[in-house]
């Protein structure tokens, strides 16, 4: 009895703690994001309307569990074969991740969702 009940505190704080992880990942996203957001409107303010964020995450070759960020505002003239299913919101602007690349799924628990557009 005392080994089952052992079992399931272990289970609990290893789930406890898988699941805080997962969202400081989430928190370190948005804020990796918003700081973008900010250099880019200190040099020159970004125009909402006119504009979206696109946003992928694809592995490291260097580095196991390691992956690089690719953050950019776009022109949606300019937006042509990307690969999203949903659009977000941060900030007042638009965002798009980019599914093409292999860990491009992390991102999306990052971001508040809002209606679908095409963009494309």
């Amino acid at each position: 009895m005392k080994m089952l009940l052992m079992l399931i505190i272990i289970n609990t704080i290893v789930s406890c703690h898988s699941n805080v992880q997962r969202q400081k990942r989430s928190e370190l996203f948005h804020t990796i994001v918003q700081t973008y957001i900010e250099y880019r409107n200190s040099e020159r303010e970004i125009i909402r309307e006119e504009n979206i964020l696109t946003i992928s995450a694809n592995t490291s070759g260097n580095t196991e569990d390691a992956f690089g960020l690719d953050i950019a505002f776009v022109n949606p003239k300019l937006l042509y074969g990307v690969n999203y299913t949903k659009v977000y919101l941060i900030e007042g602007y638009r965002l798009i991740i980019d599914e093409s690349l292999n860990n491009s799924e992390i991102l999306k628990r990052s971001f508040k969702e809002t209606k679908f557009e095409n963009l494309n």
